[in-house]
């Protein structure tokens, strides 16, 4: 299925009422898109905002993109998506009646991530930083192998998952402890200027039997790549 089809799918999904609705509330629903790449944003954080700028439900997308959240009060509102602590979108208003029923496909424009040739300092991971964990069924069956990832570093040093792929991998488990891992590690994240930008790396994970415990060696900077 062609990538455009694919968001027309789920966003039909959406308007079609695939996001479950709930008698007597208000509730906003939608499924998100990157203006750039034209994908779902998955497992990002939502925020309903009120008048006063304050938030007033809590959501997250899920894996297709998708999220749903309910309000106490029929009025005007703002959803805010947010990547990191200093990384996020506002969307226009959004109208919603009493007992209403609001679905939408939000278009987030998200701040620009750099690759290694633009950037003037590039994502190091930090000494001390969580590591992945040889998987015990893969050791007890003296099973090597390897996994390459590609993710964002955000400008906290912070890996957003939302944006984590897995480009190569020889078995599953390995990928699962992978993503265990980047989830909890840290980095120095990129710069420009002596500012901090977002820049995509690639990062290859080798798990060796006969190698140090950790299979990954943190004293050499991610590979990097364009995004």
């Amino acid at each position: 299925m062609r990538l455009v089809t694919l968001i027309s799918s789920l966003a039909g999904l959406v308007l079609a009422g695939a996001v479950p609705s709930t008698a007597s509330a208000q509730t906003i629903a939608g499924i998100v898109i990157d203006a750039a790449s034209r994908l779902p944003l998955r497992q990002v954080d939502v925020h309903v905002l009120g008048d006063s700028g304050r938030t007033v439900a809590d959501a997250r997308t899920d894996t297709l993109g998708i999220f749903y959240a309910m309000v106490l009060t029929g009025g005007v509102y703002r959803v805010r998506f947010v990547l990191d602590s200093t990384t996020w979108f506002d969307s226009d208003t959004v109208r919603v009646a009493s007992d209403g029923y609001v679905e939408r496909q939000f278009v987030v424009r998200l701040p620009r991530v750099y690759a290694e040739l633009e950037v003037e300092k590039q994502v190091r991971v930090r000494s001390g930083s969580a590591l992945p964990r040889y998987p015990a069924a893969l050791r007890s069956l003296n099973i090597e192998g390897s996994v390459l990832a590609q993710f964002v570093v955000d400008t906290t040093g912070r890996a957003q998952m939302s944006t984590f792929k897995v480009l190569r991998a020889s078995h599953g488990d390995f990928i699962l402890a992978v993503r265990e891992a980047v989830s909890r590690m840290s980095f120095y994240p990129a710069e420009i200027g002596h500012h901090k930008v977002r820049q995509m790396v690639q990062q290859p994970f080798d798990f060796r039997l006969s190698a140090s415990p950790s299979p990954f060696t943190v004293d050499q900077p991610p590979e990097t790549s364009t995004p």
